[in-house]
């Protein structure tokens, strides 16, 4: 399910963010407090997840329910 993809990211696994983008999961679909994989890879500094978030089109306006943002 899409709502993996921010649990893909928490755990920094590159491969099963890929596999995602390959069955075209929305790349800003959320977890319950509104953090995308994005903004979790950026709060847990996963430099590789977020490089290849970033060159997907992730959003990096977008806010978790907190108001924080990936480049916060």
């Amino acid at each position: 399910p899409s709502k993996d993809l921010p649990q893909a990211a928490q755990r920094n696994d590159v491969s099963a963010v890929r596999r995602f983008f390959d069955d075209g999961v929305d790349i800003e679909t959320h977890d319950g407090k509104g953090r995308t994989a994005l903004l979790i890879a950026a709060q847990k500094a996963h430099g590789e997840c977020l490089e290849l978030l970033v060159k997907h089109g992730a959003d990096l306006d977008t806010r978790d329910t907190a108001g924080q943002t990936p480049l916060h």
